[in-house]
């Protein structure tokens, strides 16, 4: 099943095409109508590290542009997939967001367009649900919509607190939204930092709060809650040195649980003191936490915010200058406290 890389910058007119080409490319079908992915063996390796992947792929959906975050909506059994179409800081109206089904990955619809139906999207960023909201985090605003429907419900606007790239954002399990500013600027010329290095809280009401800011923070990337510390975890997109870290109830200055190469971008928690963490640097999916730091997928190409199907152990992986986004079956050991075991998504 091929994936098309196109840049995520390309210059192609802007239609429903760009559904028929997500759907053209990922319309291999088994015999039972599941999407077809016996092509992609599972590879052994060793289980601390190794050069292959000891995750199994089970999907590559090509033909988006600049997809930037990949989130699991469980009371939909749906994926979204948020595109940036162009540089992640252009103010240029051209963002989109695109559906696919949960149980077929290759049935995909035009979720949120910008320009129809009241849709505005520059550059579409981190997805979070908060109730029946899909917030999404589009350079220096955060836009909200129906997430059954795509009708827009609601903005929430950063720009009189100084964002310059609002790039992550997720829900606590009292309705609080954490958003992160990376203090960069994607152009079209490669990745700028003009800094301003925020985390911000927004509480229910929509009530914006910077918590902490500075660049200590090491340019914010991926947020998740994490259930086992009931702590906030953050990565940051530095180049030379990434950190995984926490902040606690009420803490400013963040406690690292972790280093890395650099430009660490998604996150999640897996529930258990682990993380998934994708980075550049890397160019891999790592499980990070509790001593631990095993690269599980490899030779991924700019690897951005992941999402994570819980129920069948599905993690979804964007890489927006490829335009692609794989879909990897967590190997047991990885898989973290939640969810009974494995259910397939695709005929193996």
């Amino acid at each position: 099943m091929p994936a098309t890389t196109n840049r995520f910058w390309s210059a192609r007119p802007r239609s429903l095409l760009m559904l028929a080409t997500i759907a053209a490319t990922v319309g291999c079908r088994g015999p039972g109508g599941e999407l077809e992915s016996s092509r992609y063996a599972r590879v052994q390796g060793d289980p601390e590290d190794t050069i292959h992947s000891i995750a199994r792929r089970i999907a590559t959906v090509g033909g988006f542009y600049g997809p930037e975050a990949a989130r699991y909506d469980a009371d939909q059994d749906a994926w979204f997939v948020s595109n940036m179409l162009g540089p992640g800081s252009a103010h240029d109206g051209k963002g989109y967001i695109v559906r696919l089904e949960g149980s077929s990955v290759g049935t995909a619809s035009m979720w949120a367009f910008s320009g129809r139906n009241g849709v505005y999207l520059d550059a579409p960023k981190g997805i979070a649900f908060q109730g029946d909201t899909l917030w999404t985090a589009d350079i220096d605003v955060v836009r909200g919509f129906n997430k059954r429907t795509g009708a827009p419900v609601g903005m929430i606007d950063f720009r009189p607190y100084g964002a310059v790239l609002l790039n992550d954002l997720a829900v606590g399990p009292d309705g609080t939204m954490y958003v992160t500013d990376s203090g960069i600027e994607m152009t079209d010329i490669g990745v700028l930092y003009p800094g301003g290095d925020k985390i911000f809280v927004v509480a229910p009401g929509r009530k914006i709060s910077v918590l902490t800011s500075g660049p200590q923070l090491k340019r914010p990337n991926g947020v998740a809650w994490d259930p086992a510390s009931k702590q906030w975890a953050v990565v940051g997109f530095d180049p030379f040195d990434s950190p995984l870290y926490v902040l606690g109830h009420g803490d400013e200055k963040p406690r690292v649980l972790a280093h890395g190469k650099g430009r660490f971008d998604g996150l999640q928690s897996l529930g258990d003191g682990r993380f998934l963490v994708s980075g550049w640097s890397d160019s891999a999916l790592m499980v990070i936490g509790n001593g631990h730091d095993v690269r599980i997928v490899r030779d991924l190409t700019s690897p951005a915010a992941i999402g994570i199907d819980r129920k069948r152990h599905i993690v979804a992986i964007p890489e927006a200058i490829m335009g692609r986004v794989s879909f990897w079956e967590l190997p047991e050991g990885y898989r973290g406290g939640d969810g009974p075991p494995a259910q397939q998504v695709a005929k193996r």
